[in-house]
C-alpha cells in the first residue's frame, strides 16, 4: 500500500476515534468506517481502493457539517486515493 495512503488512513482512523457522535446514525457511520479502515490497513494484498474511496466520500457527506476536522482527514484519504489512480 502506498505510504501516503497508509498515513492518511491512520490519521482518519485516529480522528474517527476522537469524534463524538452527534446521533445514532453518525455513530453507525463512524463505526462502519473505522471497521473498513482497520480491515484495509491489515490487508497484505492491494485493497479495493475504489470501494474504499466511495465509502469515505459517502461518510464525508454525513460528517461535514458537524465534524469539520473529520471531514479534512477524510479528504486527505480521498486525495491520496486519487494520487494512486482511484
Amino acid at each position: 500500500m502506498d505510504e501516503k495512503l497508509r498515513n492518511s488512513l491512520e490519521r482518519l482512523q485516529l480522528q474517527l476515534q476522537q469524534t463524538p457522535p452527534t446521533d445514532a446514525k453518525t455513530q453507525e457511520h463512524i463505526d462502519h468506517l473505522k471497521s473498513e479502515i482497520t480491515r484495509t490497513l491489515a490487508q497484505t494484498e492491494a485493497p479495493d481502493h475504489q470501494s474504499l474511496g466511495d465509502r469515505i466520500r459517502a461518510a464525508v457527506l454525513a460528517f461535514e457539517q458537524d465534524h469539520p476536522a473529520l471531514t479534512r482527514a477524510a479528504d486527505e484519504v480521498t486525495a491520496a486515493l486519487a494520487q494512486v489512480g482511484i
